[in-house]
């Protein structure tokens, strides 16, 4: 035997690959069709509620695939940079003084 090393195996990219449905990753496509349900069901359906929702289809879920074929955690990512949003400074306007400085998240740290 020859001291070559551990063997390498190709990895089937289903496991490593986020699970897509329909193209978009689960919490848009529950977002997607929460939207849609409930603009449907609970404004009535009526010829403008109908084309709003399937504009709403039109516009949002190709912009979610768009999104998801970038990145198929771009979801998470999102979630996650509103959980930290109170930690960085707020953007500062075109022609206008820098903002102040938020509030630390924890009590006391200045």
């Amino acid at each position: 035997m020859s001291g070559a090393g551990p063997a390498k195996h190709a990895l089937h990219a289903s496991l490593y690959r986020p699970v897509l449905y329909a193209g978009v990753a689960p919490q848009f496509l529950l977002f997607e069709a929460s939207a849609v349900f409930l603009l449907l069901f609970e404004a009535g359906l009526h010829v403008l509620t109908l084309l709003l929702a399937f504009g709403y289809c039109v516009v949002f879920h190709p912009l979610a695939v768009f999104l998801c074929a970038k990145d198929p955690q771009v979801a998470d990512l999102y979630v996650r940079s509103l959980r930290g949003a109170d930690v960085y400074a707020p953007g500062a306007p075109l022609r206008g003084r820098p903002a102040a400085a938020p509030d630390p998240a924890l009590p006391g740290r200045r």
